[in-house]
């Protein structure tokens, strides 16, 4: 029940109408997506200790193996992200064809969630690390055709697979009215639980935070994050892996699954309640607590598109290295590109004209203005990870042997090559 799932809040923040801070964005949506993949690894953990006579939770042996497969869950997702865009920025040929493309990243995907199975460690964890790498390299290696169709193909299947998750909760939370034990004493006594929990760490962690923060999270940003932490998908899928007392998930309703019925139904209950009651009230809620704003269409601060967010990059890349640094991993949709939020950022035409004088002169100052680390990484990244898997500076001129090479590029998004003059022997020539 700890996994968090903000959906009508990142909606909001992904709206052409709304515009909030950027800083705001990367944390609720940040929190979320590593959220489940904790939950997911701490519960797969814990349900290896079920059948112990005496099960201790905190035990050095459960806590050991979390650590374990959550540690080489990530690597093994990092490494096949990797080992995915070297290959596909080492190839010649295979930009000729986007069926294939888009086919090689799926099946990529597919072997690293079934490896990371296999060999007992976590498929989401990995399949969540190795998207991450080739959104931030891979994007710069595949052909326009591909980048368009592997943008609408993937949206597509991440749409359709939530709605067919929440499709089910309602058909399961329609059969279990009649069939599954109910207690609504648990379903209260839940909802109060987690409430206070996540206050308790919310507001701890932002005060821990803003210490050393150069740039604070605000009291009205925390209260955001406070109650934005909606239930969904992952809590109610992993509520449904619960086994009865006797070891089997099956005969839902008997006695013998009292325990496990319960708490399928009060996550049902949690979910319902969370994201229909608390996500419809959202939008009022932040609007009255000054982080999102309300924006006219057609005007300057409205959310930037992705061709601009890639213009911006160029700008940055092509005037100094210490412009590039400053955009370390500066990826279609990046969090370091868009100010910490992604496509959907509303940063508005003040953030982007920030950025394009910063890229003209100031990159040096900006620069020293993060910490050390920021500036390890980012150099390490623009002088080896970029070259080797792909990025913008890959683009600029590193890669001399495909600077001349036509690209294939789709006629309803760009516009067709000017036609070359022709030959003095053609018959155009000779008849003038």
């Amino acid at each position: 029940i700890s996994a968090t799932d903000p959906v009508a809040t990142i909606a909001l923040f992904g709206g052409a109408r709304f515009r909030t801070d950027p800083l705001l964005h990367a944390l609720i949506n940040g929190e979320s997506v590593l959220n489940d993949a904790v939950a997911i690894a701490l519960f797969a953990t814990l349900s290896r200790h079920l059948d112990e006579e005496d099960p201790q939770i905190f035990s050095a042996s459960v806590l050991g193996s979390f650590f374990l497969v959550s540690a080489f869950s990530l690597l093994l997702g990092l490494a096949a992200g990797a080992f995915c865009s070297w290959c596909f920025a080492r190839s010649r040929t295979l930009g000729n064809f986007p069926e294939y493309e888009i086919s090689a990243m799926c099946l990529g995907a597919y072997l690293t969630f079934a490896f990371a199975q296999l060999i007992g460690l976590s498929g989401i964890v990995a399949l969540f690390f190795f998207g991450v790498v080739l959104a931030q390299y891979n994007y710069y290696n595949l052909s326009d055709r591909s980048k368009v169709a592997s943008q609408v193909t993937f949206g597509t299947m991440a749409k359709l697979a939530e709605a067919c998750v929440f499709v089910y909760l309602g058909v399961v939370a329609a059969l279990s009215m009649g069939r599954f034990h109910w207690h609504l004493g648990l379903v209260f006594y839940t909802c109060v639980v987690i409430v206070v929990a996540r206050a308790a760490h919310i507001f701890p962690l932002t005060g821990l935070l803003n210490i050393w923060r150069i740039k604070k999270i605000s009291t009205n940003m925390t209260v955001v994050m406070w109650v934005s932490g909606l239930r969904g998908a992952i809590a109610f899928a992993l509520s449904l892996r619960l086994p009865c007392s006797s070891g089997s998930a099956v005969n839902r309703g008997s006695e013998e699954c009292r325990n496990s019925d319960m708490l399928v139904t009060t996550t049902i209950s949690i979910v319902m309640l969370t994201t229909l009651g608390v996500g419809t009230a959202m939008e009022r809620f932040m609007t009255m607590m000054g982080v999102l704003e309300i924006v006219p269409p057609g005007s300057a601060g409205s959310p930037r598109s992705p061709s601009t967010d890639r213009h911006l990059t160029d700008a940055l890349t092509r005037s100094d290295s210490n412009a590039a640094l400053a955009v370390p991993l500066a990826g279609h949709g990046s969090v370091a590109e868009t100010g910490g939020c992604g496509d959907a950022a509303g940063g508005g035409g003040e953030d982007l004209r920030e950025r394009l004088m910063f890229a003209g002169g100031n990159a040096r100052s900006l620069l020293n203005a993060r910490g050390w680390l920021y500036q390890v990484f980012a150099r390490f990244d623009l002088n080896y990870l970029q070259p080797a898997l792909g990025g913008p500076s890959r683009g600029r001129g590193l890669d001399q042997d495909t600077e001349n090479m036509e690209l294939n590029n789709l006629p309803a998004f760009v516009a067709p090559p000017a036609e070359p003059p022709p030959p003095d022997w053609s018959r155009a020539s000779i008849f003038e």
